[in-house]
């Protein structure tokens, strides 16, 4: 069982605003990496992960301002700075 203490993005506390990529581009030189950007409301385990659950703030795609999105703590094909505080 994965300890929240011990994921690769974890310690980020509730309130605070995150950018949290959706994927970095890695298919084509120039192609815009997707993210989204918005105050962590609660860390939550659902499904075998934990998860900040944020308040979107700003979305690349412009489709989930103002709703909840779920940042995982830690994927298993993660990279460097996919969350990091704003």
């Amino acid at each position: 069982m994965n300890y929240k203490e011990d994921l690769r993005y974890s310690g980020i506390e509730v309130g605070t605003i995150i950018k949290a990529m959706d994927f970095r581009s890695m298919l084509a030189e120039g192609y815009p990496d997707q993210f989204v950007i918005g105050e962590i409301k609660e860390t939550i385990f659902d499904h075998g992960t934990w998860f900040y659950v944020i308040d979107c703030q700003e979305d690349t795609a412009n489709s989930r301002v103002g709703g909840e999105v779920y940042v995982p703590l830690e994927m298993m094909l993660d990279f460097d700075n996919r969350v990091t505080v704003v």
